[in-house]
């Protein structure tokens, strides 16, 4: 399966805490508990054919809860169309890439990304209580 071999690729190279969900309600699961337990995903991978809720929906939950705003969202998914695109974009994710993906791709969008929330943490530090 795809999220299997995204996730060992992840696994492969040092993203320690990666978990795959089944479907669409697992992975609002998964993200939410990870978020209260103050261990929160650096990355969220959707697809947007994902089963029960689909990957825009996802997206659409975390986004219109504040608290997930510097949530890490990328779609991850065949869906190529433009309009699809620029849905994916409207709703907030953070990157998009089209399946299939290669695994030189895929690694150098997760350094691209960490690389922007390195600069971002710079410019706006964590507020101190």
């Amino acid at each position: 399966m795809v999220h299997e071999y995204i996730r060992e690729l992840l696994k492969d190279n040092k993203l320690l805490n990666v978990q795959s969900a089944y479907d669409g309600d697992e992975a609002k699961h998964l993200i939410e508990e990870a978020y209260l337990k103050n261990t929160p995903f650096d990355f969220v991978f959707l697809d947007w054919n994902m089963e029960n809720t689909d990957g825009i929906d996802v997206l659409r939950f975390f986004r219109a809860q504040p608290k997930y705003d510097n949530m890490v969202f990328v779609m991850l998914t065949a869906e190529s169309e433009r309009s699809a695109v620029l849905e994916a974009i409207q709703a907030g994710i953070t990157a998009y890439l089209v399946k299939p993906v290669t695994k030189a791709t895929l690694l150098k969008k997760v350094h691209e990304i960490y690389k922007l929330m390195t600069d971002r943490q710079k410019l706006h530090p964590p507020q101190r209580s």
